[in-house]
């Protein structure tokens, strides 16, 4: 995986990383492997610095320079200084406390965007796996079909799946959890984004890729999504068989940042999903003002929409302001025929779940489909 090179050779551009448009995006380019030995820590409180230069100098940390305002620990070993900052800081300290590695003594403007928490840091090293992952190109899919009311595909969403060497596999969300850093958590996200994109021309014909993507990666659309849309172009693909998923929209803070990556994708000519509407109660008003041209109910709606008429007129309220927006609703989780004909009593345009197809490493042709019956 690629690194940024500011103003020193600390960090290295690795093969996997595009060349596009002639412009780069650091933070989407970014690993959270750690090229230095030198760990500079600027704890909050003069309390938590001192305790924190005693307690390393007992665990037997030596040449640790100390000034008014931080630590300076060189020649670390990373598992072992992420296990003693765990031991010896409190959960706040951890979150408080600012951190960065560097191969020298000197800390240079070039380091800023690698400053992180002692708790992001500790959850990097933990993780470091997971940059063996990415910089191996070891990330697959299993892709699941989404269908209309007569049962034909219409699309597949695209999750994201891993294995360790042992061919042990691990869950998405151990993938994620393990990016503790919002810089390995950008080169995840990216990368998944294009390792499914390399798998659209195997898809049927006339059906579209829905590709999840975390909002909170992307700084600035022109700039962080210009590989995704770089990599379609050169594999000669529509922009229309690819519609992107935002995931965690309802924890979104920043809509016009949201609005901004809508706008982008719609542009240039791909299409705009957003994830799990009815985990918390979204605000409608604010997902359908997106003018997205997918919304997709979370699978525990969709679970009790035949035994709950609350739930099955918060559906029916939603398909009616959708459908009024130009937007089509797709119901996930559809796990019983029950669950089927319920949504297409209250008007849902698209299906996903396991009643049809569970996600496969292959594509699901219309002959494939269960739930027939």
């Amino acid at each position: 995986m690629s690194r940024v090179r500011p103003e020193t050779d600390e960090y290295e551009r690795g093969p996997t990383a595009p060349e596009t448009l002639g412009m780069s995006c650091p933070q989407c380019e970014a690993t959270a492997a750690f090229h230095g030995n030198t760990v500079h820590i600027w704890p909050p409180l003069a309390h938590t610095l001192g305790k924190l230069a005693r307690a390393l100098a007992d665990a037997g940390f030596t040449g640790i320079a100390r000034s008014q305002t931080d630590l300076r620990i060189p020649n670390v070993t990373h598992a072992e200084l992420a296990g003693q900052l765990a031991h010896i800081l409190t959960e706040p300290e951890r979150r408080d406390c600012r951190l960065v590695v560097t191969q020298g003594e000197t800390v240079t403007a070039a380091h800023i965007p690698h400053v992180l928490s002692v708790e992001a840091y500790i959850t990097a090293v933990k993780g470091a796996w997971l940059g063996d992952i990415l910089a191996e190109n070891r990330l697959n899919f299993a892709f699941q079909p989404i269908l209309d009311g007569g049962r034909h595909v219409q699309g597949h969403e695209a999750l994201v799946r891993a294995a360790h060497r042992d061919g042990a596999p691990i869950s998405p969300g151990d993938l994620f959890e393990a990016a503790g850093t919002p810089a390995l958590l950008a080169t995840l996200d990216r990368q998944a984004r294009l390792t499914a994109v390399s798998h659209m021309p195997d898809m049927p014909a006339n059906t579209r890729l829905f590709i999840n993507f975390l909002p909170s990666t992307i700084y600035d659309p022109v700039y962080c999504l210009q590989s995704t849309a770089k990599a379609v172009a050169d594999r000669g693909l529509d922009p229309r068989s690819v519609v992107f998923e935002i995931v965690e929209s309802d924890k979104a803070q920043d809509n016009e940042h949201i609005q901004n990556i809508v706008d982008y994708y719609r542009r240039n000519g791909y299409g705009v999903a957003l994830d799990d509407f009815g985990t918390g109660y979204n605000n409608l008003n604010t997902l359908l003002n997106l003018r997205p041209d997918y919304i997709k109910v979370d699978k525990a709606i969709i679970g009790r929409l035949a035994h709950d008429a609350t739930s099955r007129d918060m559906v029916r309220d939603l398909v009616r302001q959708a459908h009024a927006r130009g937007t089509a609703v797709i119901a996930e989780g559809i796990e019983t025929r029950t669950d089927f004909s319920v949504c297409i009593g209250l008007g849902v345009d698209l299906y996903q779940g396991f009643y049809f197809a569970k996600p496969s490493p292959h594509f699901t042709r219309d002959a494939d489909v269960a739930g027939q019956a």
